[in-house]
């Protein structure tokens, strides 16, 4: 679907939830559009499953964090990339895969490597694109 018939999408199912009679199938529905609901649309998201804490989280990365796929991310130009050493992100480009925090906030993290055990937060306001990079499994 596209952006606009999506948004459209939610805010019947928005109607549905108000009247209360949204049935099983549109709460499915729901939940699969869930990483098209703004993070401070407390109703939608409570209403697709989102936990309150990971409701914060850059819904536009979950897909990835889930899949376990690579990203390329290109940085809006103007931002600090502390990954780089405070240095000016520029409009950059870095990849890495996408792991999430669990402390009491949770954040995205970028993991370099599929072996790492930690990385950066990624500035969600910093990202300009997102791309999908594939699944890499080295044995």
């Amino acid at each position: 679907m596209i952006d606009q018939q999506v948004q459209k999408r939610l805010e019947y199912l928005r109607g549905e939830l108000r009247a209360e009679r949204i049935s099983y199938g549109e709460i499915a529905e729901l939940q699969s559009l869930r990483a098209h609901i703004l993070p401070g649309d407390v109703e939608l998201l409570e209403a697709a499953g989102v936990p309150e804490a990971e409701s914060d989280l850059d819904q536009r990365l979950t897909p990835y964090y889930e899949s376990g796929e690579r990203v390329e991310i290109e940085w809006l130009e103007g931002f600090e990339d502390f990954t780089g050493y405070g240095c000016r992100t520029e409009g950059k480009k870095a990849r890495f895969y996408v792991g999430k925090s669990t402390g009491w906030k949770p954040v995205y993290l970028q993991i370099l490597r599929r072996d790492s055990l930690g990385g950066a937060a990624v500035l969600s306001s910093a990202i300009k694109s997102i791309r999908g990079l594939g699944i890499y499994r080295h044995n």
